[in-house]
């Protein structure tokens, strides 16, 4: 039986770490596999260090690390054929892990991303961005995939070299499109959908918070045809599941 090792990111948002382990703790509860958890912080409070002694979970502080060096660091402690990097902000459903588990026993997943939907209802206009950015899933465009949580084989995730360490916001996706250039089988879980409370309330702010925790920001519209991104569908692997 596969081990999965769950890697817990609240380095932007340790204010979620306790919902996403509450959360966790109930997916886990009524999973029949084998799991263990690692969760990483830039910083470490009192109070979240107790939360994370009485509930029997390691961590690592890593105040100098971005995204993709905290992400590869996790990859490199943990021991699971299957790794499973998760942003503190997202709440996974009960039946998660079983869902997660089945894509890839039943559906041969190399890697496997779930829809999400923000926490509270957002503004017409950034309710729109939101459904274009976050939660279109794989389109014709591989900046428009979902990123902060991300399930992949050990076996890929070494063959890829893992998670680039000099990037910060776009970690996961640049992962995510060496998987498509590489043909692996990428699975779009439509349902059931992570719960996601660190949604921008409003687009500029955020926006501007994401250019400076990566200077040099790959995926924006002035990079759209870049050839690093320009990336055929042709003999790619891609399935959308539903319920």
């Amino acid at each position: 039986m596969r081990t999965y090792s769950l890697l817990i990111d609240a380095s932007h948002a340790p204010e979620h770490l306790e919902r996403c382990l509450s959360a966790l703790a109930r997916s886990i509860s009524g999973f029949r596999g084998h799991t263990e958890t690692l969760v990483q912080l830039r910083t470490l409070d009192t109070r979240t260090q107790l939360l994370l002694e009485q509930r029997d979970i390691r961590f690592a502080l890593l105040p100098q690390h971005g995204q993709g060096a905290l992400r590869h660091h996790g990859a490199t402690h943990l021991n699971g054929e299957v790794l499973i990097f998760l942003d503190a902000a997202l709440e996974v459903p009960d039946d998660w892990l079983d869902r997660l588990a089945e894509a890839f026993r039943k559906q041969s997943a190399d890697a496997v991303v779930f829809a999400q939907a923000p926490a509270d209802p957002l503004v017409p206009a950034l309710a729109d961005w939101y459904a274009t950015r976050i939660r279109r899933g794989f389109g014709d465009h591989p900046w428009e995939w979902p990123t902060g949580q991300l399930a992949i084989t050990r076996e890929w995730y070494e063959r890829l070299g893992g998670h680039d360490p000099r990037l910060e916001t776009c970690a996961d996706l640049d992962i995510l499109v060496r998987l498509w250039r590489c043909h692996a089988r990428l699975r779009w879980q439509t349902s059931p959908s992570l719960i996601d409370h660190g949604a921008p309330r409003r687009l500029g702010p955020w926006w501007r918070r994401q250019r400076r925790h990566q200077a040099r920001y790959l995926y924006t519209a002035s990079a759209a045809r870049h050839p690093r991104f320009v990336i055929p569908r042709l003999g790619g692997t891609l399935v959308q599941w539903g319920s």
